[in-house]
C-alpha cells in the first residue's frame, strides 16, 4: 500500500542513545479532521494507517482503521517514534493520503508524556470526470540549444522530429553535459500563443495528497507564457567529497496550462483549450547525444471547458504503450 511508504519517507529516527538507552517512543493521540474541497465536514470517511516503528513488522505498528464521526473526526492512537501515515477513502471522493511527522519528538531532552496533535485533511469530491487526451511522454531532445515543438492533441513532437503539426509547447534545452557528474542545464518551455501559458501548482502535503492533484477546474487568469527548470551537478564540491547537485525538480509540483488561445478585439480570451501536468517535468542534461524529457499531461478536448477531472477509462489516445498510459484522474 502506498500509505505505508509514507511512514518511511524521512531518515529513520535514532532509537538508541548511548546515555539513555533505546528510545521507547511517546504515546500519542492524533485527531484527524476531514473536510471536502468546499470546507464541509466529511462523515463516514474510512481511514486505515499506522505508526512508524523500528520494532514493528515492515516498520509499521499500532495499525488503525475506522471512520470519521458526524463531525468529520477520527482519533488515531499509537506510540510515536517518528511519523504516522494513513489513507482516506469514501465513495464519491478521490482517495487522499496523509501523514504527521511529530515535531514534538525532535528534542529528546524534553519529550512530552503524551502527544496530542490535530491535522486537517481534504477529500476532493468526484464531480465530473471526462474523456481527455492523457499521456506520459518520454521523448528525447536530440540537439541542445535548439527549439522543439510538441503537439498536445497529436501527442508527438512537431515535424520533422515527429508527427505533430501545432507547436503547443516549445521546449528548449541549453547548457552542457560532459557526463552525469558534470553538467549544467536549463530547460525552458514557451507556449504557442501570447495568451497561452502555464501556472505552477504545488501540492500542500499538510492537507493530504489527493489522487486529484490539481483543482477541479483550471483558473481563468494567472498564466505565464514561459517556464524554466534547472539542474546542475559538480564533481566533489561538497565538504565530504560528494558531488554537489542542485535542481528545481519538485516531487510536489503540478501545472495547469492553456493553449491555442484566441482573443477578441479587446484582448479577452474567447477560445482556448485547458489541461494539466501532474508531477514535475524531468530532464537529464543538455547532451549532444540526446537528452531525455519526461512529463505527464492531460488535455480537455472541448474548447473553453476548464474541467480538469479525467476519467482514466476514457482516454482519447488509443493504443498507447504501457509506459505511456496514465491511470490517475
Amino acid at each position: 500500500m502506498r500509505w505505508l511508504l509514507l511512514l518511511l519517507t524521512t531518515a529513520a529516527l535514532s532509537v538508541v542513545n548511548a546515555e539513555t538507552g533505546p528510545f521507547k517512543g511517546v504515546k500519542s493521540e492524533v485527531t484527524i479532521s476531514v473536510i471536502d474541497d468546499k470546507g464541509a465536514v466529511v462523515e463516514g470517511a474510512m481511514l486505515d494507517g499506522g505508526y512508524y516503528s523500528p520494532y514493528g513488522k515492515n516498520y509499521a505498528a499500532d495499525l488503525f482503521t475506522g471512520c470519521t464521526d458526524t463531525n468529520g473526526v477520527y482519533m488515531a492512537k499509537g506510540i510515536a517514534y517518528q511519523d504516522m501515515g494513513f489513507r482516506l477513502r469514501k465513495s464519491g471522493y478521490y482517495q487522499t493520503e496523509g501523514k504527521y511527522d511529530f515535531p514534538e519528538l525532535k528534542d529528546h531532552e524534553h519529550l512530552p508524556k503524551l502527544i496530542r496533535a490535530k491535522v486537517t485533511m481534504i477529500l476532493n469530491k468526484i464531480r465530473n470526470p471526462i474523456p481527455m487526451y492523457a499521456k506520459k511522454v518520454e521523448t528525447v531532445i536530440s540537439v541542445p540549444n535548439q527549439s522543439f515543438g510538441y503537439d498536445l492533441i497529436n501527442g508527438d513532437l512537431v515535424n520533422p522530429y515527429g508527427a505533430g503539426v501545432v507547436s503547443d509547447i516549445v521546449f528548449r534545452l541549453e547548457g552542457y553535459c560532459n557526463d552525469f557528474r558534470d553538467n549544467d542545464s536549463t530547460l525552458s518551455l514557451k507556449f504557442g500563443q501570447v495568451n497561452d501559458g502555464i501556472i505552477p501548482m504545488r501540492t500542500n502535503r499538510d492537507r493530504g495528497v489527493s489522487d486529484l492533484k490539481t483543482p477541479h477546474a483550471a483558473p481563468v487568469e494567472g498564466y505565464t507564457n514561459k517556464l524554466e527548470r534547472h539542474v546542475k551537478c559538480e564533481k566533489a564540491k561538497t565538504q565530504f567529497g560528494f558531488d554537489k547537485v542542485t535542481e528545481d525538480y519538485d516531487v510536489n509540483m503540478n501545472y495547469v496550462f492553456r493553449i491555442r488561445s484566441r482573443t477578441n478585439g479587446q484582448g479577452v480570451v474567447i477560445n482556448a483549450y485547458y489541461g494539466k501536468m501532474c508531477k514535475d517535468i524531468q530532464f537529464y542534461g543538455a547532451s549532444s547525444n540526446g537528452s531525455f524529457l519526461i512529463f505527464r499531461y492531460y488535455l480537455n478536448p472541448t474548447p473553453n471547458d476548464r474541467n480538469l477531472e479525467f476519467d482514466p477509462k476514457k482516454n482519447l489516445f488509443k493504443d498507447l504503450k504501457p509506459g505511456e498510459r496514465v491511470t490517475e484522474p
